[in-house]
């Protein structure tokens, strides 16, 4: 038997309104066996907010082919809404059988899930009654004004550099979560038979070096400009694993990148040719505002 430890993040602006404090559990299973593999997941320690799977079971099942892998996806919910910043700490027992009526058990694991709730409060700072030292919640804030027309921004505490690599500034708009919200994309024209296409990657660093891995970067992204015969905008890690795929205009999406051996990413791909003499433009143009990186919760 082995035991993991792993963690989750709920972001809650202040802007926002939600009855609904569910938080995201994930793992994946391998199974190297010539024959599928029978898994249990229960709740054994449901921590002080007595947390259930969000069907109020404590109890879920799931099968793993024969020499292939399978991820357990679900959520769980706290017995009542969280009013403000907290951590609560679930465990989590996993259970292999070999057989379909899950007799012919094989073994066990366990997983400590750490879960973390980041609750903004009226007066935009992210404190709470158990966490009263903000630098213990927030590792830098990132707003608008910090970009400056450029495709690059420092946060305020200087502990994050986030970069637009292949991408233009925009401007200033109207925020979502922020009075203003910075405008990044690209756009280019393919004229006379001819084919453009272009990426942006906005990324995330330590302003010492290195991509962020071991934090929760959030922040909210809306689709205002697409242009092309194909252009898109996906939220996602850097070895391609998807969490959200935007491709028309208004779309918009709240993410929160986990610590995981991947940093994540906004990336943006835009594609169009012509067939014919005149010129065709592809864009791809979104906001990006409410950008925050947050500490795992002591």
């Amino acid at each position: 038997m082995a035991t993991y430890n792993m963690q989750s993040a709920f972001v809650k602006y202040y802007k926002e309104s939600t009855d609904d404090y569910s938080i995201p559990i994930k793992f994946s299973v391998v199974n190297f066996k010539p024959y599928v593999l029978y898994v249990k997941v229960s709740i054994i320690n449901p921590g002080n907010s007595g947390f259930t799977f969000s069907d109020s079971t404590t109890e879920k099942t799931f099968a793993v082919g024969s020499s292939t892998n399978n991820t357990f996806s679900s959520t769980v919910t706290p017995n009542n809404a969280v009013t403000e910043t907290m951590r609560d700490d679930i465990a989590l027992r996993v259970e292999y059988f070999k057989n379909s009526d899950y007799t012919g058990k094989l073994g066990e694991d366990t997983i400590n899930y750490q879960l973390n709730y980041y609750i903004q409060n009226q007066d935009l700072s992210w404190t709470s009654s158990q966490y009263p030292n903000e630098d213990a919640v927030v590792f830098d804030v990132i707003p608008a004004t910090q970009w400056g027309g450029t495709t690059s921004a420092t946060g305020l505490k200087n502990n994050v550099r986030i970069v637009a690599s292949g991408g233009k500034n925009y401007g200033t708009t109207t925020g979502i979560i922020e009075d203003i919200a910075v405008k990044l994309g690209q756009s280019a024209k393919a004229c006379g038979y001819n084919s453009t296409s272009f990426t942006v990657r906005i990324i995330p660093y330590y302003t010492t070096g290195g991509t962020i891995k071991d934090k929760f970067v959030a922040g909210v992204v809306k689709v205002i400009s697409l242009a092309g015969d194909t252009k898109y905008l996906e939220i996602r890690y850097s070895d391609g694993t998807t969490l959200a795929t935007l491709s028309s205009t208004g779309k918009l999406k709240k993410f929160v990148f986990f610590p995981a051996p991947f940093n994540g990413e906004i990336y943006m791909y835009g594609y169009t040719k012509t067939d014919y003499s005149w010129c065709e433009t592809v864009k791809v143009i979104a906001q990006l505002d409410g950008l925050i990186v947050f500490n795992p919760l002591p």
